[in-house]
């Protein structure tokens, strides 16, 4: 099915001939597709999956990997719409779906939305517009492993203009959104695949060793490219590699501490980039995991702390990328990050006050959390490493800021 799709994507005018007799062109939400004269388009993303672009509200999303089982977007889609009142997600109309023994999910027929206005778009926008407001020094911060719960000194009001004002009231608006979503997949249900499941001292320590031996697989790897990136950040990138100790202390914490809580489905690639702003209100794009990994893995279940890390990393990463070429305005832009992030960290706790699947106490929840955030740090600059070279010092900001080391650059 794989070859199938690739061959498709490539013979784009074969597939659009046979897609446009397959759709025979209908009426969506209120949409007549007849008035739109224009052909079908083929378009493919970073991240390697394929959409055809029917009409400006009308997409049908190729997945990138096809693999035995429901894609956990299908999945998630239907049990959210049919078990929850979470309404945040981009409207689905249908899927196609093989059968051949095992069921293959090879796409779904969604609602397009404007790429223009994504999450990441939004807040590097309000970042930047905050670094233009307040030029200088930025005051001290607390560590980034002091934990989310921590305040800083800063009032987000009273740090800048309205920029940062509107950063921080979206980003609670962005954590409310993420608490219901979350709720909502923690829910009881007679799905085995789906009811959620006690966060055990056993899954605790089977989860210690597997960030564990995820650290020290992409420290490996950053310490075998080493020799390959610019001589103008290699320093900063063996700093990284001396503070593996420091790593392994952060993962260490989760062993050693009864954390509590219940594992759920998760969205599972959690960024600003998965978000659409659609009036004013954010909805999510996509429920199918991190593509990097296989399905099953996807599908399995774990604490929603681990959404919540990739989030904060996804509001790092848009800060960073909104300094540009400037290393004056880094300091600013952490700032801006983590105030923007308090916010939204927040907001997430306020609405999800008595969800059981959460830690049972602010200390486990600052724990757990800043072990799944070394790990993103040190996973995303491996991955930067090996497949984008060009995003590496970005990466490597934010590993020398979470490690609390300092740059060269």
């Amino acid at each position: 099915i794989n070859a199938l799709l690739r061959s498709a994507a490539e013979t784009d005018t074969e597939i659009l001939g046979r897609a446009g007799t397959l759709w025979g062109r209908p009426s969506v939400a209120g949409h007549d597709l007849t008035e739109d004269d224009s052909a079908p388009v083929v378009e493919q993303t970073a991240d390697g999956e394929t959409f055809i672009r029917f009409h400006p509200d009308l997409t049908f999303k190729l997945f990138r990997h096809i693999e035995p089982g429901i894609n956990p977007d299908l999945e998630l889609r239907r049990f959210l719409t049919e078990r929850s009142s979470f309404e945040k997600l981009s409207p689905v109309y249908s899927s196609i779906e093989y059968q051949s023994g095992e069921t293959y999910t090879v796409g779904i027929m969604q609602l397009g939305l404007d790429p223009a206005y994504n999450a990441w778009v939004f807040f590097t926008q309000l970042c930047r517009e905050f670094l233009e407001q307040s030029p200088g020094e930025a005051p001290a911060l607390l560590p980034a492993v002091s934990g989310w719960t921590e305040r800083t000194a800063q009032d987000a009001a009273g740090a800048a203009g309205t920029a940062l004002e509107l950063a921080c009231s979206q980003a609670r608006r962005l954590g409310t959104t993420t608490a219901d979503l979350h709720r909502a997949l923690g829910i009881q249900s007679e799905d085995p695949d789906i009811r959620p499941e006690p966060f055990t001292a056993l899954y605790q320590r089977s989860l210690y060793q597997s960030l564990r031996a995820g650290v020290r697989h992409d420290l490996s790897v950053i310490r075998r490219l080493q020799g390959t990136v610019p001589e103008s950040y290699r320093h900063d990138v063996g700093e990284v590699l001396a503070a593996e100790q420091k790593a392994l202390e952060l993962i260490d914490r989760i062993r050693r501490f009864p954390l509590g809580g219940q594992r759920i489905r998760l969205h599972g690639d959690y960024r600003l980039d998965e978000i659409r702003l659609v009036d004013d209100d954010f909805y999510v794009l996509d429920l199918s995991g991190d593509h990097t990994r296989p399905m099953s893995e996807r599908r399995l279940k774990a604490s929603p702390l681990r959404d919540i890390a990739q989030m904060l990393h996804s509001f790092a990463y848009s800060s960073q990328f909104a300094t540009g070429a400037d290393p004056a305005a880094a300091a600013r832009a952490r700032l801006w990050h983590r105030l923007v992030g308090e916010e939204f960290v927040d907001a997430y706790l306020e609405q999800c006050a008595g969800f059981a699947a959460l830690p049972t106490s602010l200390e486990g929840f600052d724990i757990l959390l800043s072990a799944f955030e070394v790990s993103q740090v040190l996973r995303q600059l491996r991955w930067e490493l090996v497949n984008r070279p060009g995003w590496t010092p970005i990466a490597l900001q934010g590993a020398l800021h979470y490690l609390c080391l300092e740059t060269t650059a």
